[in-house]
């Protein structure tokens, strides 16, 4: 979608549908993420705000990777997803259910294929003031929801992640840069298929390395 809103609202309410249907509750969550269309979205990046509220969990960062930057394991799995429908097609398969899409890709590690539909948009029609913003959007890539201590309740950014001092947006500058109420997404959800195979990733420790099952 061209429509920043729509955007915003496809992707919270996704975030939403994975979240429900993760078995083991998550108590943080860290998102990397490509410069799709929910990039510089002031409207998700204040619906983040709420997670802790609406699901318990505190979203501690999310970063946003241009072009040329180290995302070869996002860009791997989404390549290997479209490789799998494509190669079903030229097999002599048509793709024209939900069920032609999860032949295509079954196989694929730590990954499960579900249905939804938005029911409800996440931004109240009651209040039409205007356009959430947050200025200097564009500047920054790196994105903060702290929870604890001075700056809890705060929306934090810097341009690069890890890296350099944040702006903060207090909860008395986000009243004001709010113009429309947001409201939690209430997608309609099929039940996710169980991915066969888990996605085992390296992650560095003092030793070496170590395996993490991303299973469910």
């Amino acid at each position: 979608s061209n429509d920043p809103r729509q955007d915003a609202w496809f992707t919270t309410s996704s975030l939403h549908a994975v979240i429900e249907s993760i078995k083991k509750k998550l108590e943080w969550v860290t998102i990397i993420s490509n410069s799709g269309g929910h990039y510089h979205n002031a409207d998700l990046i204040m619906i983040l705000r709420h997670w802790p509220d609406w699901y318990g969990i505190w979203p501690i960062k999310w970063i946003f990777l241009g072009l040329g930057e180290a995302k070869t394991t996002i860009d791997s799995h989404h390549t290997q997803i479209a490789h799998s429908i494509n190669r079903h097609v030229k097999l002599g398969f048509d793709i024209l259910s939900e069920k032609d899409i999860e032949n295509a890709i079954t196989g694929i590690c730590g990954t499960s294929l579900g249905l939804f539909a938005n029911s409800q948009n996440v931004f109240s029609t009651e209040s039409e003031k205007g356009r959430n913003k947050l200025p200097g959007i564009s500047n920054w890539f790196e994105w903060s929801w702290p929870i604890v201590e001075e700056y809890s309740g705060y929306i934090q950014a810097r341009d690069i992640a890890n890296l350099g001092t944040w702006t903060s947006f207090s909860p008395k500058d986000l009243e004001k840069l709010q113009s429309k109420i947001i409201e939690k997404p209430n997608p309609n959800v099929s039940t996710p298929t169980i991915s066969e195979n888990s996605w085992m990733v390296l992650l560095p420790n003092d030793t070496g390395f170590i395996d993490v099952n991303w299973s469910n």
